[in-house]
C-alpha cells in the first residue's frame, strides 16, 4: 500500500463531509457499532446479580440483570449529533434508572408492592397494583392486607400476591460507556475512513 500526501485542510473537509453524511457517515457507522456494543453488554448480564425474589418473578434469561423482558435492549438506539457527535440510549423511561441505579419509595400508596410469582408479575406489567387485586377478587379471591404483604384466599388456601416494602434499591447496572475495546473500533473506524482518501 502506498500512501499519498494530502493537504489538511483536505482530510479535514473530508472528515466533516463524512460526518454530515448522517447515517452513511463516519459518525453514523460508529453510532451502529456502539449501538451494537451496548446491545451485547446488556444480552451477556455481567452485572451485580438479581435478588432471588427478583429471579423468581422474571421470565427472562436465567434472572440475567437487565434481560427479563428484552425491552431496554431493543430499545437502545443511536443518532448523529451535528457533525462530530453520536448519542447512544434508550427513549425508555427506567433506563437511566437501570444504568444509573435508585431507590424507590412510594408516591402516593403507603408502601410499595412488589409482585409475587410470575402470574402476578405479568398483570403487574399491564395493571395498577388495584386492578390486579380487583381481578383476583373478580375471580373468588379474598383479599387481605398485612404489614408486610397483601394476601389472596381463596378455597381454604392464602396465596401471597404482592410482598410491600417501605423502598427497593435498584442497584448500578452501568451498561452506557465506552471499554477500552470500545475505543480500539472507533479508532479503526476512523482509521478507515481517513485511508479512503
Amino acid at each position: 500500500m502506498s500512501l499519498k500526501r494530502v493537504p489538511i485542510e483536505t482530510v479535514i473537509k473530508y472528515m466533516n463531509d463524512l460526518a454530515r453524511g448522517g447515517g452513511r457517515g463516519v459518525m453514523g457507522q460508529i453510532g451502529r457499532e456502539m449501538e451494537t456494543s451496548v446491545k451485547k453488554r446488556i444480552a451477556g448480564g455481567q452485572f451485580k446479580k438479581n435478588k432471588p425474589l427478583t429471579i423468581k418473578n422474571r421470565r427472562g434469561k436465567k434472572g440475567l440483570p437487565l434481560n427479563n423482558t428484552g425491552r431496554l435492549r431493543s430499545s437502545i438506539t443511536n443518532t448523529t449529533i451535528g457533525r462530530d457527535a453520536v448519542a447512544i440510549g434508550s427513549p425508555l423511561v427506567y433506563a437511566p434508572m437501570m444504568n444509573d441505579g435508585k431507590t424507590i419509595t412510594p408516591t402516593k400508596a403507603k408502601k410499595l408492592a412488589i409482585p409475587m410469582g410470575k402470574k402476578v408479575a405479568r398483570m403487574a406489567e399491564t395493571m395498577s397494583v388495584r386492578k390486579v387485586l380487583a381481578t383476583f377478587e373478580k375471580a373468588g379471591y379474598n383479599i387481605f392486607f398485612d404489614t408486610n404483604a397483601i394476601l389472596g384466599y381463596l378455597n381454604k388456601k392464602t396465596t401471597v400476591l404482592f410482598i410491600r416494602k417501605d423502598s427497593v434499591t435498584i442497584p448500578k447496572r452501568e451498561y452506557l460507556f465506552i471499554d477500552d475495546n470500545d475505543e480500539k473500533l472507533i479508532a479503526a473506524i476512523y482509521e478507515k475512513w481517513a485511508f479512503a482518501l
